[in-house]
């Protein structure tokens, strides 16, 4: 793992929070809960993971933004699967989507996919760009989209940066979505800018908050070593303080060696971002009845008769008892509602050449017939 020497940028773009954005000190739609009356998050924190690599030869993804963001939004939602604070539903679909690390039991998303899905560039993203992808296309599970093999273009930058930053699939995208019929995430700005963290500090009571700040030396410094002190207020790296020491030094979770830093209390932060994350209310359907009247299509945008024909599929169910479609996806036509069509048809001996790729005349009846 390739060590970061002080001063480097790893892919912060400095951007002020734009017109109307929600300040914790000011206009915010976010109310102030308390999670935690110390400000410490440590037994919540997530599995350390890197930004980058060497092997042997370095590549880095310049997604610091990303990685902090994913570190700030796992450690919420372990800490609310540690206090049992999840309905079953929720809990049931992070375990069968993928989201939990087999080994360590903690949730894990995809920094990868966020990374490609917020825009990241070789200069790097910025905070509220990042925070309005993980809102706009939610969070896939890392398993589903991880840190690929760069052993056969070891030292080729630009062929590790196209495989890094693939394109990624539809069906992979539809996943991601679904994260955001459970969970609902919002963020809100903690303006620091000085080398005054008081008001940090009692804003961790609320949540971990993600930072952007200078890389001073002895960077690459072990939790328990000597604070690292400041050298100057610039915005090159983005990471997340945790909690903070008994004299106020203030924990770092980063995604360079050493994972775990201490900051000194007056290190200066130039700026604080702070996430929430909050289960949804699901919408249990009993029973649904509707009448298709049109022809659907594989590649339709997400409407209200396309969701319908998906609540179809999540309220029919196959011989053994199971539906057709598994709860909470809803979106577009894609890949999911094709392969339940198709399998919906199969059951019901429709015949067809497309599977799935077209909800029509003959599929419309046999389907309006269970649902009367």
């Amino acid at each position: 793992m390739p060590e970061l020497l002080p001063g480097t940028n790893t892919g912060f773009l400095i951007r002020p929070p734009r017109a109307g954005a929600w300040l914790t000190d000011g206009e915010t739609g976010i109310a102030k809960e308390i999670l935690e009356p110390s400000g410490q998050f440590d037994v919540y924190l997530p599995d350390e993971e890197a930004q980058a690599t060497f092997n042997p030869f370095l590549f880095d993804t310049s997604a610091c933004v990303t990685f902090s963001g994913t570190n700030d939004l796992e450690t919420l939602l372990t800490r609310l699967r540690s206090k049992t604070q999840l309905p079953t539903t929720h809990e049931a679909f992070l375990l069968n989507s993928g989201y939990i690390n087999k080994q360590s039991g903690k949730i894990n998303f995809s920094d990868r996919f966020s990374a490609k899905m917020s825009g990241t560039t070789k200069k790097g993203n910025y905070l509220e760009a990042v925070g309005d992808s993980f809102r706009r296309d939610g969070l896939l599970p890392e398993s589903d989209w991880a840190f690929p093999d760069m052993s056969d273009v070891q030292n080729d930058g630009e062929a590790k940066w196209q495989r890094y930053y693939a394109e990624i699939s539809s069906e992979l995208k539809d996943k991601a979505r679904k994260f955001l019929d459970y969970f609902d995430i919002n963020y809100q700005w903690v303006i620091v800018g000085t080398s005054d963290n008081n008001k940090l500090r009692e804003n961790l009571q609320y949540g971990p908050v993600q930072i952007a700040s200078s890389v001073c030396p002895p960077w690459n410094s072990n939790d328990g070593q000597p604070p690292i002190p400041s050298c100057g207020c610039g915005a090159q790296h983005a990471t997340l303080i945790y909690g903070y020491r008994t004299d106020l030094a203030l924990k770092d979770f980063d995604h360079y060696k050493s994972y775990r830093k201490l900051l000194a209390p007056d290190y200066c932060i130039q700026w604080g971002f702070q996430y929430t994350l909050k289960a949804k209310a699901l919408v249990l359907i009993p029973a649904f009845h509707y009448i298709f009247k049109i022809n659907l299509a594989f590649g339709m945008p997400d409407t209200p008769e396309v969701r319908n024909l998906q609540r179809a599929l999540q309220t029919v169910k196959r011989a053994d008892g199971t539906p057709y479609m598994k709860a909470g996806v809803f979106g577009p036509y894609g890949p999911t509602t094709r392969n339940a069509v198709a399998l919906f048809q199969a059951d019901k001996g429709i015949s067809t050449t497309d599977g799935g790729v077209h909800f029509g005349p003959k599929t419309r009846t046999v389907m309006n017939a269970l649902l009367v």
